[in-house]
């Protein structure tokens, strides 16, 4: 549980026309993580799969769309059985191409009806502005040669100023629609005087109406065409949704065949990078869990009538960089596992810290949110997440009933301090001590930080960092002489033995360093060793005080819950009712969100920096549902 699973190289030697029978049982076992191997394709030119793979890449494309377009769920297979030959993946490509073309065709015949649907009604909702018109509405596209007619808008209040002004050029206003806003005005009048009007128009806010080219007619017969064309582009909709319909059900037995067909074709095609041959074998390699591989030969062996050859070895020290982590932890840690990912996935061997984090978080969060009512409340919610959020229950859970221990521990529920004996304290009767607690679990937890560190660096063979560097064996020392040194100073005891112990440590550091940057020059490498034994040191010091923040934020808590109480004992009873409950909604949103967030803080800042690379990748087996790429 604290690291990733041992892990196995494994090459796999098969007769080539078996290749296909063992990718698929790879794939039913799920326990084997491809690798290409580029150091074998000299010896091993042929790949084997790279045509199979981009015959089942198109197959899979179609099929999506196809799926797609007749509101099928994809069928993958629910039983290992033969994996298709290439000619069945040939004609599967023959037969999704053609039933493709269908579909698109089809596609393309409902976007023509929509975008033919949507002009109509446009036209429709054009014409509700020229539908008073007792006009032929063509005679306002025609170029007329003593008349000159147009339709436009005008702001109500200039109407009676504009005739006026356009009677005197013999032109006629007549209103055929109105509103609040503006009003729709034909205008009629001579063509010879069409440009001295244009001045008087444009004062008086005259704005043309466009009337679209397919108006054409009195506007009660053009509304009656459009309503045909509707109807007709709607009955040609429904035929083609009908032959969709009975298409859907006529290919459904063929689809889910191809379809199950191509996801047992999938583990195959996944291995054409991977997968190199040479005559009449093939090869591919791979990462494989250590338990998982006596398994794996003895499947392979009963799958294949032992035309198989399996080799394992474990991972060569050059190799670590390329090992996958897997990684199991029971369902109650999945939450946690997903936050310690968001800060990287650990490397091959390194410490898995999901466990640790799980119960340091939980443990923060309650120190620093106490309240049994608090912690139940937040307990409670819970169930209501699930739906919504499945996976995140067991974290609100545990931090619920952690709040609520240490709740009960300081003696609170819901701000109350009298209700329930406290099986240790309040964190107000004494501040100091709650300073001192916080203190001690940062150093506790920096130490165990610290020597994870160590042995992450033995793990690797990295003994020199491992004993020199500030998160090793001499950074160790040199915390452990701070902390001496300070307890002597403050215990007014003889101090030379830490400060001895702070120095011996402090010159290894800079002695390393010194090495380190050997290639540098004078100057620089001295201010490189003390601006880096410095950084060292306040790393330390600055890590411990960072953990005062869990008694502040305890103490926060009961400020909090004290400040809501003496604004409520001003108030009469249904208004302190009122604000004791607001206060303590006000507290579980916000401070718990803060809390929430400072906790996270810590674990990243203060712990995972100190010990945790997270740079790893993690193990992504071959399996029946992997799409190829």
């Amino acid at each position: 549980m604290f690291t990733s699973l041992p892990m196995r190289r494994v090459s796999l030697l098969v007769v080539r026309e078996q290749a296909a029978a063992a990718a698929l049982t790879l794939a039913k076992l799920g326990v084997f993580e491809p690798q290409i191997e580029d150091s074998v394709s000299q010896d091993l030119p042929d790949t084997p799969a790279r045509e199979y793979r981009e015959l089942v890449q198109r197959g899979l494309t179609w099929q999506q769309k196809i799926l797609e377009h007749y509101d099928l769920d994809e069928n993958l297979p629910t039983e290992v059985s033969n994996p298709p030959e290439l000619e069945r993946i040939r004609a599967i490509d023959a037969e999704l191409s053609l039933i493709w073309q269908a579909c698109s065709g089809r596609d393309e015949q409902f976007r023509r009806i929509r975008e033919q649907t949507r002009h109509l009604r446009h036209l429709s909702a054009s014409l509700d502005t020229f539908s008073t018109l007792d006009i032929d509405l063509a005679v306002l596209h025609r170029q007329h040669h003593f008349l000159d007619l147009r339709v436009g808008t005008l702001p109500p209040g200039n109407r009676e100023r504009l005739s006026d002004a356009l009677s005197l050029a013999g032109y006629r206003l007549t209103v055929f629609q109105r509103s609040e806003d503006y009003l729709n005005i034909l205008l009629l009048g001579p063509l010879e005087h069409a440009d001295q009007i244009r001045p008087a128009l444009a004062s008086a806010g005259w704005q043309a109406l466009p009337v679209p080219e397919e108006l054409r007619g009195h506007p009660g017969q053009v509304r009656r065409d459009l309503a045909e064309q509707l109807q007709r582009l709607e009955a040609e909709q429904q035929q083609i949704e009908q032959q969709r319909v009975q298409d859907r059900e006529r290919l459904r037995p063929h689809l889910a065949e191809i379809s199950h067909t191509l996801g047992l074709a999938r583990p195959y095609a996944s291995l054409a990078d991977a997968l190199r041959g040479r005559g009449g074998l093939a090869m591919v390699s791979g990462w494989v869990p250590r338990d998982e591989v006596a398994g794996l030969q003895r499947q392979l062996g009963e799958r294949l009538k032992q035309a198989v050859f399996l080799q394992s070895r474990p991972p060569l020290p050059e190799e670590r960089n390329q090992v996958p982590s897997a990684i199991r932890h029971p369902r109650w840690l999945q939450p946690f596992l997903t936050l310690v990912q968001n800060y990287g996935v650990p490397r091959y061997g390194e410490f898995d810290p999901t466990l640790l984090f799980a119960l340091s978080y939980v443990a923060m969060f309650g120190m620093m949110f106490g309240d049994v009512g608090h912690g139940l409340v937040i307990t409670a919610a819970a169930p209501l997440l699930y739906r919504r959020m499945p996976r995140i229950m067991p974290f609100i859970v545990l931090c619920g009933l952690s709040s609520a221990l240490f709740g009960w521990l300081y003696g609170s529920i819901f701000g109350y301090e009298h209700i329930i004996t406290p099986l240790w304290q309040s964190p107000l009767s004494d501040p100091i001590l709650m300073l001192q607690v916080a203190m001690l679990a940062g150093i506790g937890f920096i130490l165990l930080a610290t020597l994870i560190s160590i042995r992450n660096n033995l793990i690797e063979g990295d003994l020199r960092s491992a004993l020199l560097e500030g998160n090793g064996m001499a950074g160790l020392a040199m915390y452990l002489s701070l902390l001496w040194l300070a307890w002597r100073t403050i215990e007014q005891q003889a101090a030379w033995p830490a400060a001895t112990l702070l120095c011996i440590s402090l010159a290894t550091l800079m002695g390393y360093n010194a090495w380190k940057n050997r290639a540098a020059p004078l100057g620089e490498r001295l201010l490189i060793l003390l601006v880096e034994a410095f950084e060292t040191v306040m790393n330390y010091v600055s890590g411990t005080l960072s953990y005062l923040r869990l008694a502040a934020f305890s103490l926060n808590h009961v400020a909090l819950a004290i400040a809501v109480f003496t604004l409520a004992n001003m108030l009469e009873t249904t208004g302190y009712i009122v604000t004791v409950i607001l206060g303590n909604v006000f507290i579980l949103v916000l401070e718990g969100a803060i809390v929430m967030i400072q906790a996270l803080r810590l674990q990243y800042y203060e712990g995972f920096s100190r010990f945790y690379r997270g740079d790893g990748r993690e193990f992504q087996p071959l399996r029946l549902d992997h799409h190829t790429s």
